[in-house]
Formats: structure tokens, sequence, C-alpha cells
């Protein structure tokens, strides 16, 4: 039986579901519930790593206040969405929507992080 890491949003239902995989942790910051309740967390095996995993879309550099106001209102209304809604729940994931402000914000840190664990390990100057 092969043996996988499963990070947050997990696309190994269909085969997880056959029995020929193990999914052995999961790098959430807490157990998911459905197919997942029962896998879990690195954190809950000694091991403090979470890694998200996300959907993004990325614009072209320039775009004005009233542009990104526009995009940020039509993602929104995506992830709000029931179909989005249905896709999230068909395959076990958890939505978190973020705005491109918020995106921003998130992205500058997560660069920090891994900037200072990259240069804990000598792999980044």
């Amino acid at each position: 039986m092969a043996v996988v890491w499963c990070g947050l949003h997990c696309t190994y239902l269909p085969v997880l579901e056959t029995g020929k995989i193990r999914i052995v942790a999961i790098a959430a910051p807490k157990r998911v519930g459905g197919r997942f309740a029962e896998v879990p967390t690195w954190r809950e095996q000694g091991y403090d790593a979470v890694m998200p995993s996300y959907r993004m879309f990325i614009a072209a550099r320039g775009l004005n206040a009233q542009q990104r106001r526009y995009w940020d209102g039509v993602f929104a209304t995506l992830a709000g969405s029931e179909a989005w809604q249905k896709e999230l729940a068909a395959n076990e994931w958890q939505g978190s929507y973020m705005d491109s402000a918020e995106s921003l914000k998130y992205l500058a840190a997560r660069y920090a992080e891994y900037r200072r664990i990259l240069t804990e390990l000598k792999l980044a100057k």
C-alpha cells in the first residue's frame, strides 16, 4: 500500500476510495471532516507542519483601484456562488476567499516565512 502526504486541499479522493493508498497525515492546522476525519494532522504527530493549498488568479501589473475593486467583486461573487460551494463540498475542500489586498498581505507573510526558513537552512542568502 502506498503512503501519501496530503495537503489541506487534497485531490486524492478517487484513489483513496480504491484502498490503494493510505493518507498518514494532513498539513492542515486542525483535522478536517468527511472522508478525512480519521486522518491526523502533522502537528498531532509531533511535527509543526502546516502547508495550506490555494488557488489564485493573478492580474497584470498596474491595475488601478477601480479595476481591483471590480475583480475583487467578481471573485467574491464566484467564491460565494452555489456552484463553487458544491465544488468545495464534492472535493471536501475548505473555502477561504481573500480579496486582492488580503491576498497580497498573505503572500508577503508566506514569502517572509519561507525566506527565513531557507536562510536558516543556508539555502538562501
